[in-house]
């Protein structure tokens, strides 16, 4: 299998290509044999590696958990920091999409029911202002279903 990767084209035309064999398998590949395709990366797609001083929204989210030496932090910021739309910083934020249709195939299996649990009086607060959060941000939605499971906190 060939990699989807980003490589500088030499003066020769050449360029390294990384081929992993996932199998058990033997293969022999003969010279001039094609095993890719190459395609010029758009210049809007390219991302410049140049510093910025706009990394604060980014970097603060990830100062902790961002595991780049520091010869690269910089450069990973800033890519970060260019793609920040794509990012949730809340769950409000979370987008959705129709592109792709998802079905689970539960085979002859029946729907899961499980009983709800009691809801202590002192967590009832909690619990309905989670359900009304993840309503608004369209992470859940009402239904009536044959199945059904418990609130877990």
């Amino acid at each position: 299998m060939v990699a989807n990767s980003v490589a500088n084209i030499n003066e020769k035309r050449q360029m390294p290509v990384l081929i992993v064999n996932t199998t058990n398998r033997t293969y022999k590949f003969r010279r001039g044999i094609a095993i890719g395709r190459a395609s010029p990366v758009l210049e809007e797609n390219v991302v410049s590696l140049e510093s910025t001083q706009e990394h604060s929204e980014i970097e603060n989210v990830f100062e902790t958990d961002l595991n780049v030496p520091d010869v690269h932090r910089g450069r990973v910021l800033q890519l970060l920091n260019n793609n920040r739309d794509v990012f949730a910083f809340k769950d409000t934020e979370l987008g959705q999409t129709d592109t792709v249709k998802m079905r689970i195939d539960t085979g002859d299996n029946p729907p899961v029911k499980l009983k709800p649990y009691r809801t202590p009086l002192h967590k009832r607060e909690i619990v309905n202002k989670a359900i009304t959060d993840m309503l608004e941000a369209n992470i859940i939605r009402r239904s009536n279903s044959n199945y059904s499971s418990p609130v877990v906190f």
